[in-house]
């Protein structure tokens, strides 16, 4: 059981609950808790992009390989991912990976969406889960009952944010899921190594 927590400051916070929800950092906090968590920072990044199409009414679109584009301001916000990047704390921008990657798979997905220009590229972190892709939630029965997770969300944390706070909530208050059972994606399937990997969006 987890009593109590140490902050940075010094100061103590006693709980009856923890939960786990520090993005890449939440492995260190696992660690001093005794649990191991295949998840690491990984690099990801975003591109403001202009284009002579107008795609304001375009809704959010993310495809199995990785794409994510959505309409921003006067263009679009557009992505894909580099699973094979090394897991760290990397916020360099490769000024070659938009024309060599991004552009071809946007293309290919929105052939109507004309010429684009590149005005922005930010470079940021998935907490991702290199197990299976997937989320590992809740706790760790018969060792840490009252220690729980949400860690590994993998870019999808934003999305499923309000799914799994209400799941965690009954979790603690009530000791199992009521609403949805998400028991596949506890962290026993870690100790036991059966990944349950998502096979629609990455």
């Amino acid at each position: 059981m987890v009593r109590a927590a140490v902050l940075e400051s010094g100061r103590t916070l006693t709980a009856e609950a923890v939960v786990n929800a520090a993005g890449t950092w939440a492995p260190d906090l696992a660690c001093a808790a005794g649990i191991t968590l295949p998840v690491e920072p990984m690099r990801r990044y975003v591109h403001d992009v202009e284009t002579t199409a107008d795609l304001g009414d375009l809704p959010f679109i993310k495809d199995v390989a990785g794409l994510a584009v959505h309409p921003r301001l006067q263009g679009l916000s557009v992505g894909v991912v580099d699973f094979d990047h090394p897991g760290g704390e990397d916020f360099t921008i490769d000024d070659a990976y938009y024309s060599r990657t991004v552009a071809p798979a946007l293309a290919g997905r929105l052939p109507g969406c004309g010429q684009t220009t590149v005005t922005s590229t930010r470079a940021g972190l998935y907490d991702q889960n290199r197990f299976d892709g997937n989320m590992i939630i809740g706790n760790w029965p018969g060792h840490l009952d009252n220690f729980h997770l949400a860690s590994g969300f993998s870019g999808h944390g934003l999305m499923h944010a309000l799914g799994v706070g209400r799941a965690l909530t009954e979790l603690i208050l009530h000791g199992d899921y009521t609403t949805l059972d998400l028991h596949r994606l506890n962290y026993q399937r870690i100790i036991d190594n059966h990944p349950y990997p998502e096979h629609g969006i990455r």
